[in-house]
Order: structure tokens, then sequence, then C-alpha cells
């Protein structure tokens, strides 16, 4: 997968505020935890630094990559408050390069998603065709998407993203992050 630290840190509003750990919880780590905890729940969940870690606190990010199942490499991205390091955002990444394999990986991460939120906000599944055509028209948009507003808590999204380039993977991507945290103001 690749992935550049300057290329997330430039997708990455700065902006947060420290609160207690709560919402949706994912490999162990929900927001509000600090990145030091996600840091420590990755290593032992098996995952892998894919900067130094000074580099990384140094940026206010964790990045960990988890190649333990085959064919299905994950990276998993904790953006953290400074000087607090509270975790105010994140992704988990995983690469879905057969097109089977990727449809049911993403209603997999939806499915798991709607049984600790319930239905979704938004589901790409249910817009109208004039809808989905208007969507599919835009350049890098994703192929399939399901947004959850959990007014004052969190923003969840679930995503089946189409290659960027010619060699790169279809992702399917959830992502948590504070409200209001990447709309603008």
């Amino acid at each position: 997968m690749r992935i550049s630290l300057g290329v997330c840190l430039s997708a990455i509003s700065l902006t947060a505020s420290a609160s207690p750990p709560h919402g949706l919880e994912l490999r162990g780590i929900q927001l509000g935890n600090t990145c030091e905890e996600a840091l420590k729940a990755e290593l032992a969940l098996g995952a892998h630094p894919r900067f130094p870690v000074a580099t990384m606190r140094a940026q206010h990010v964790i990045m960990m990559s988890d190649t333990q199942v085959a064919g299905e490499p994950k990276e998993m991205l904790y953006h953290c408050t400074d000087p607090a390091g509270i975790i105010s955002s994140y992704s988990i990444i995983i690469e879905a390069p057969e097109e089977a394999h990727r449809a049911s990986l993403y209603q997999e991460a939806k499915a798991a998603v709607v049984a600790r939120l319930g239905a979704p906000t938004l589901d790409s599944e249910k817009l109208s065709p004039a809808q989905k055509a208007r969507v599919a028209g835009l350049q890098g948009a994703p192929s399939a998407v399901c947004l959850w507003r959990i007014a004052g808590e969190e923003d969840v999204s679930v995503r089946l993203q189409p290659p960027i380039g010619a060699h790169d993977p279809w992702q399917v991507t959830t992502s948590v992050s504070e409200p209001n945290l990447y709309r603008s103001k």
C-alpha cells in the first residue's frame, strides 16, 4: 500500500479538542484515547509502525501496518492532537484487489458499523438512479459509501474507493472523526 506521511498529513485537519474516550471502538481504540494507547494496542495486535515512531509522534500521527491476514493488508492512521496526543480521528484502510472480495469487505465493514450504530444517515446504495449517476461522474468519488453522523459525538464513514492511479488497489476505508472535524465552517 503506497501511503506517504506527507500526503496523509496534508489531508488531516489539525483542530480538535480533548475528551474522554467515546463512540465507535475499532481495534480496541476510540476517539478520546491517546495515540500512545493506539500505538500499544496496535503493537499488541501484531501491527507494525509505517515510519519511525519518533517521526510520527512529532507529526501527531500514528500509522500502522497489519499484514497478518493474507490478501487483506491493513493500514491504520490515527490523528493526534497536540500537546495532549488525544485521538481526534482515525481510519482503517484495507486493500481489496479482487472484485468479489472488495464487495464482501465493504459489506462486512458496513454491517459491523450498522450493528453498533444502526442505519446510516446516508447510504449510496439507496440513492436514486439519477443521484447515483451524478456521484459516478465525480472524479475520485467512492463507488459505495455509508455515513453516520452521531450528533455531538462523531462522524463515521465506510467507503469503497476505486484506485486513484493505474497501479493503486481498491480500498475499503472505515473512518471515525470528531463531529465537524472535516466539514467546512
